[in-house]
């Protein structure tokens, strides 16, 4: 299903940057793309690796998910709390780097 989604993701894409002229429309519909292209790669490898791992099941990864943070001791609290925020960080940075060339062309005026 996921592919197929990206296969009409793809199509659009090629019809609608064909229908555009102009060219910051055409920029800001690239960045647009390759964000939902990169989210459903992320989905596509995220589905694999549990259909590898044998937890597609909903409720099983949800089970699996709570007993994995029962399992957390006060003690590994700090070490938790620490690779949390690590991240955290790491995922604010792709973020960013994602979302930086979206808002400086949305943000950029013409000079027409």
């Amino acid at each position: 299903v996921l592919f197929a989604v990206l296969g009409v993701v793809s199509i659009l894409w090629v019809i609608l940057y064909g229908a555009i002229q102009e060219a910051r429309a055409r920029a800001v519909m690239v960045i647009v793309f390759q964000a939902v292209v990169d989210a459903l790669l992320i989905a596509i490898m995220q589905a694999a690796l549990w259909s590898k791992l044998g937890c597609w099941a909903k409720d099983q990864f949800w089970t699996e998910l709570k007993a994995a943070f029962r399992a957390i001791k006060p003690a590994n609290w700090t070490e938790f709390g620490k690779r949390l925020a690590a991240g955290t960080a790491v995922s604010a940075a792709v973020l960013g780097a994602m979302m930086g060339p979206l808002l400086a062309i949305l943000t950029e005026t013409a000079t027409d």
